[in-house]
């Protein structure tokens, strides 16, 4: 199932093109949002390609042909899925984020129906093989899971990242890269911490200090009281060493063999 088309019900004799073609971009970008979520890496692998433009509608039919070995059709299946369930949840109501919405998928929603509603050239209507059709109106509400995007706390808190840049002009700041979410932290530091910020480019680092965050717990930006580097992954000791150190833990039995009777009675192994 990666074939997908994407229809504007507006009436021909005043749709704007250029609020068409914006409107079915952001249609575009809200599903490449998704196939970033699902593929991972592995999203770079597929390219949509125009399968079809009915004349006297607009209409654009899409077919996901993937250009790499490692992405399959039942891949691209779980991508169309997931944006059709995703979208329907969204033009709903969701209260929460649907599954592989993350919050720059959620950025993607919001610009389709603020644009939407911008051209007014009528619905948004997906439809793919076997699926019930999506719509998203052209009168359409942000629904909560999108409207929580604009809430921000402050709190005490940590990050751990990479720090990959440091900037100098007009005010100290750094990129932190974020390991939990990947996400881009801007970090800004006082001149006593420069040292120790610059001795840690590059590095893992564990930042502390006033964090303010989203409504999904999202770290968006520090102020930096604190950095300490850590070990690189590589460096951090094994599980088993973990269980070796504590022999009353695995009862006197080979780490190892303890860890995996464990594993195999929780059905990982």
């Amino acid at each position: 199932m990666n074939d997908l088309e994407f229809k504007l019900t507006g009436d021909l004799g005043v749709l704007d093109f250029m609020g068409a073609l914006v409107t079915l971009q952001r249609g575009h970008e809200l599903l490449l949002g998704v196939q970033r979520q699902v593929l991972g890496r592995r999203a770079g692998h597929v390219r949509w390609v125009l399968a079809g433009l009915d004349a006297g509608s607009a209409v654009t039919a899409l077919h996901g042909v993937p250009l790499e070995g490692d992405v399959t059709d039942e891949d691209l299946g779980v991508v169309v899925g997931a944006f059709t369930s995703g979208t329907d949840a969204l033009a709903h109501g969701a209260d929460e984020p649907p599954r592989y919405f993350d919050v720059s998928v959620l950025e993607a929603y919001k610009n389709l129906v603020t644009d939407l509603q911008k051209y007014q050239v009528g619905d948004l209507v997906a439809t793919t093989p076997g699926r019930e059709p999506v719509s998203v109106p052209a009168s359409a509400v942000l629904p909560p899971a999108v409207v929580r995007l604009e809430e921000r706390f402050t709190v005490q808190g940590t990050v751990i990242g990479r720090i990959e840049a440091i900037n100098l002009h007009e005010r100290r700041e750094m990129t932190l890269w974020s390991e939990l979410d990947a996400s881009r932290v801007r970090v800004t530091f006082p001149e006593r911490l420069y040292p120790a910020v610059h001795a840690a480019l590059r590095c893992r680092v564990e930042a502390a200090g006033e964090l303010t965050e989203d409504s999904f717990g999202r770290p968006l930006s520090l102020r930096l009281e604190d950095v300490e580097v850590l070990p690189e992954g590589e460096d951090l000791p094994t599980l088993a060493s973990l269980v070796g150190s504590m022999p009353e833990l695995a009862e006197g039995q080979d780490p190892r063999e303890w860890l995996d009777r464990k594993r195999r009675a929780m059905g990982l192994k």
